[in-house]
């Protein structure tokens, strides 16, 4: 590699002729610091074997495998102090080659998403894009019944990042998804169980009576459970169990409340 800092197309150069070379599988390692440019070099790496191999064109797999990177960005990245597109997760990625070292598949598992970040976020940060994206583009979609990004809670921080236009981005997103064979239907289901985080975080926790200091408010709960069309009965039981601090009896009790 020389003296000089490493590139990223010379190390996946290295690691794809040593493949040729020796038939044995190879390894990358991006690591780093926050901002530093992990994502963006890994998806450069990707794309770098996608176009090696003495392909014309770019195959339908190679297609899929460049697909994946707005997607897993979507849904795992968010604007952070420190990078405006930071991935909040691990991920390990496997490319299967053929005997003529063409691309003729892909696997990708994933590690220690910062779930945490979907119901609180630093100041000056950011949830994850797609549901902002989903909310730049919410006319398109009236069944997921969503507003203005600014009025979720889990969304009201920092609502954008200068230059970067949510609605486009979505746009990205739903094509990378097609591209990788998923159907529009269910499509749409993941974009419900995304509207559905944002309508269950404005539900209320409040105080009531004999249920000391946290219990629901059960109008906000059916207002919300329209939006989510989801049976009632147990959406609430789901929200009871997710009350912490909670014995038992407690629970019970708060059952036989919200069935009252």
């Amino acid at each position: 590699m020389g003296d000089l800092d490493p590139h990223i197309f010379a190390v996946a150069e290295e690691a794809y002729t040593k493949m040729e070379r020796e038939q044995r599988d190879q390894s990358i390692i991006v690591s780093g610091e926050s901002g530093v440019g992990k994502t963006v070099s890994a998806k450069y790496a990707m794309r770098y074997f996608a176009t090696v191999g003495g392909s014309t064109t770019e195959t339908h797999v190679e297609r899929k495998v460049l697909a994946s990177s707005p997607i897993m960005e979507a849904i795992g990245n968010p604007k952070t102090t420190r990078n405006d597109n930071s991935s909040r997760f691990g991920k390990f990625i496997e490319l299967q080659f053929s005997r003529t070292y063409n691309i003729i598949g892909a696997s990708m598992r994933t590690y220690l998403l910062e779930k945490s970040r979907v119901v609180f976020q630093a100041p000056e940060e950011r949830n994850y894009h797609i549901l902002y994206q989903l909310c730049a583009v919410r006319k398109d979609y009236p069944d997921l019944k969503l507003s203005d990004a600014t009025t979720y809670r889990y969304l009201s921080q920092e609502a954008v990042i200068p230059g970067v236009d949510d609605a486009q981005c979505f746009q990205e997103t739903v094509s990378a998804l097609v591209t990788l064979g998923i159907s529009e239907r269910k499509i749409t289901d993941i974009f419900r169980v995304l509207a559905s985080i944002l309508h269950l975080g404005n539900i209320e926790i409040t105080g009531a009576g004999d249920m000391d200091d946290s219990s629901i408010t059960l109008q906000e709960l059916e207002m919300e459970n329209s939006k989510l069309r989801a049976d009632l009965m147990t959406l609430r039981n789901i929200v009871a169990e997710s009350l912490p601090g909670r014995s038992s009896e407690e629970l019970m009790r708060l059952h036989l409340w919200l069935r009252g």
